[in-house]
């Protein structure tokens, strides 16, 4: 089975920049359909943990939206220095900076309200999840762009595909449930 299957545009040529995506779109284990697949296991994973279970996955969406809704507002307001516009070209920095720091005033929020004694610690987790937010944003855009569509698909209108709008929940699940199977009491403790 091949990565051809998936579009119906013209072959898929690597370029020098994309050795690392190709390896991943080409190796049968991580394809596009088993990397959401996956991520949706891991959501259903975390939420098997009772009520650190509930609490990681209310962050995980609250970090994407605010994310996202951050790094849109910010970038649309301050604009700048694009953060790579061979991959998104419309992304800035000053969004960059602007998700993450919305992200980090969700884990404020979170710590106060659910546990203020782990506060840094959800401060800083939710940061670092903006980031992989954000990551996640340019690996769905880097996808597009080898097979030259603009949107994911056309399921919602004037917003693209179900991919563009949980492109940084499906890489935060992956993260957050790669912490899970690293250090599964530690994050019970965080979240309760």
């Amino acid at each position: 089975m091949s990565l051809h299957q998936y579009t119906l545009r013209a072959p898929y040529e690597p370029h020098y920049h994309s050795q690392y995506l190709y390896y991943f779109l080409e190796k049968p284990f991580l394809r596009p359909p088993q990397y959401a697949g996956f991520s949706t296991f891991f959501l259903i994973l975390l939420r098997h943990e009772h009520q650190a279970g509930f609490n990681i996955i209310i962050l995980i969406f609250l970090v994407a939206w605010a994310a996202d809704t951050g790094a849109y507002a910010f970038g649309r307001l301050i604009g700048g220095p694009k953060l790579a516009p061979v991959l998104s070209p419309n992304k800035t920095w000053a969004g960059f900076i602007g998700g993450v720091g919305c992200a980090a005033l969700v884990g404020v929020g979170f710590a106060l309200i659910v546990k203020e004694s782990a506060f840094l610690v959800l401060v800083f987790g939710a940061a670092i999840l903006g980031i992989i937010s954000q990551c996640g944003d340019l690996l769905e855009s880097h996808i597009k762009r080898q097979f030259q569509v603009k949107d994911a698909g056309s399921i919602i209108p004037g917003h693209g595909g179900l991919l563009d709008r949980v492109d940084s929940l499906l890489a935060m699940s992956w993260a957050f449930g790669l912490l899970y199977f690293l250090a599964r009491e530690e994050v019970i403790k965080w979240m309760t």
